[in-house]
Formats: C-alpha cells, sequence, structure tokens
C-alpha cells in the first residue's frame, strides 16, 4: 500500500473522532498543560502543524486525553509518513515510534477500536520497510521492533489492511 492511500485510510478510520473540549489529561492548575491544552484546542485533525507539536522535551502529545489522541492520530500518522522534519530538526518519524511505543495497552490508545489499531500496526510496519536506514541510523531500529511487536498482535500488514479496505467498499 502506498504512503498516500495509508494516509487516506487512516482520515477515514479515525474520522468518527471529534476533537474533544478538552485535550490534555491534567487540569488548568498546571500551566504547561493549560498551555498544550490551547495549542491544541486552536488545531485542528488535518491542521496540527510541527510547530503546535513542539519539541522533544516540550510538546503536548504526551499530555494528550484518549479523545484527543484518536482525534488527532492520523495527522500524527501523515507526518511519520511523510519523514516530516519536527522543530529540533529531527524525523518525526521516531518521534511517532516514540508516541505509541508503549503499545495498545497504553491508556492514550483506550478508544481505539480493532480497526485503529491495526492501522497503527500498518503505518509502523510501512516505517521499517521505508524509512529502515532512517531509523537505524537514529538508533530507533529496537524500538521500532518493540512497537510492532506490541500493535502486531493482529498481524496485518499493508497489503492485508488495503484488503480489508476493499472489502468494506
Amino acid at each position: 500500500m502506498d504512503r498516500d492511500t495509508l494516509i487516506r485510510i487512516a482520515y477515514e478510520r479515525f474520522a468518527g473522532f471529534a476533537k474533544p473540549v478538552r485535550c490534555t489529561l491534567h487540569d488548568d492548575d498546571c500551566p504547561d498543560c493549560r498551555e498544550h491544552n490551547q495549542t491544541l484546542c486552536l488545531a485542528d485533525h488535518r491542521s496540527l502543524s510541527i510547530e503546535q507539536i513542539g519539541s522533544t522535551s516540550w510538546s503536548p502529545i504526551p499530555h494528550m486525553s484518549p479523545a484527543a489522541m484518536a482525534h488527532f492520530m492520523p495527522r500524527l500518522m501523515e507526518l511519520a509518513l511523510k519523514n516530516t522534519a519536527d522543530v529540533d530538526g529531527g524525523p518525526f518519524a521516531v518521534r511517532f515510534i516514540h508516541f505509541v511505543l508503549e503499545g495498545p495497552a497504553g491508556n492514550q490508545f483506550q478508544l481505539f477500536a480493532e480497526a485503529h489499531r491495526d492501522l497503527v500496526f500498518g503505518v509502523l510496519t510501512t516505517l521499517k520497510e521505508k524509512m529502515a536506514d532512517l531509523i537505524e541510523t537514529e538508533g530507533w531500529r529496537a524500538e521500532l521492533e518493540t512497537a510492532l511487536g506490541r500493535w502486531g498482535l493482529a498481524g496485518v500488514t499493508p497489503s492485508a489492511l488495503a484488503a480489508k479496505e476493499s472489502e468494506t467498499k
């Protein structure tokens, strides 16, 4: 499955998740959390920018609620698959691996149904196939393998995703 098809499927599969009123897990008593919530509330699932995602040390993503993660996941997948540079100049694909490393058991992913989990696995598989050299250079091969193991319980490949997609049409 090509990158653009995978991105299109991501937006379709996650389309049912509206942006929540509150996008972060923590309350406004924490100034950092308040700022992260404001940042996310100003964006939508197609316009969230690398600047809004921030740096490796200052990002709203680790603070996203499960509803916000489901809403913004297609955009995070898109940025990873397009090998976008983050604000620090590093590959966002590596940050994506970091964000999903916990696997579907992670609190942020509790709203993901099987179709969403399969898609995360498909994106990780595509990153492994298309960006292996980059991931190796960045030192994230072991983490990618761990993430694949955690998300790949269903064993879905991008080809199987394409087949499932064509069956539903």
